[in-house]
């Protein structure tokens, strides 16, 4: 997500409110796993999901230049007038 600066409040705010939500959902999910296939499975699964998240993150990621909604005033000046947030999945 690429934001000027005037919206970095609401974006850091959602950025900030992923890893909130990630931590209430992963500990009923991790529990599941565990009592479900055990706890070495458990990090067998949450480390497969992390390549994958990582391998589609790489391939996801664009510098601001190359996004089409940037405008050129955006990119205009010293780099200091946009924010750039790496959305987890």
């Amino acid at each position: 997500m690429i934001s000027a600066k005037r919206e970095r409040g609401p974006a850091s705010g959602l950025f900030d409110c992923g890893s909130r939500i990630g931590s209430a959902l992963s500990i009923p999910l991790i529990s599941w796993l565990i009592s479900s296939l055990g706890w070495r499975e458990s990090f067998f699964v949450t480390g497969v999901l992390g390549f994958i998240r990582a391998i589609f993150w790489i391939w996801l990621y664009r510098d601001p230049e190359k996004y089409s909604s940037v405008t050129p005033e955006q990119l205009a000046g010293d780099g200091k007038n946009l924010m750039v947030f790496a959305v987890s999945l």
